[in-house]
């Protein structure tokens, strides 16, 4: 049988949200203690990311994607202005059937 399209926008806000999820969880391991603040506009984290060699410490953009989804139009924009400005725009990329 096929799905109605509220079924299927409620099972992508569901793996969406399951994405974010194990991005978030992925982070605070990987940076000790530098956990993903929420971001409003253009990406789904925020988090710094520190140099332990030279002690530099910079901001990362992340930004979760289930499946076969793709980068918005905000979100594309987002990502250039934050290459150009030096940041780092790091995309977690996630397969998550239901």
């Amino acid at each position: 049988m096929k799905k109605t399209i509220k079924e299927k926008l409620k099972e992508n806000q569901i793996k969406g949200k399951i994405g974010e999820q194990l991005s978030k969880k992925n982070w605070e391991i990987k940076n000790l203690g530098f956990s993903p603040k929420r971001d409003p506009k253009g990406q789904d984290f925020t988090s710094t990311e520190m140099n332990w060699m030279t002690g530099k410490v910079r901001k990362v953009h992340i930004e979760s994607k289930v499946n076969n989804s793709r980068l918005s139009k905000l979100q594309k924009s987002t990502r250039d202005k934050v290459i150009k400005r030096g940041d780092r725009y790091q995309i977690d990329k996630w397969k998550v059937n239901l």
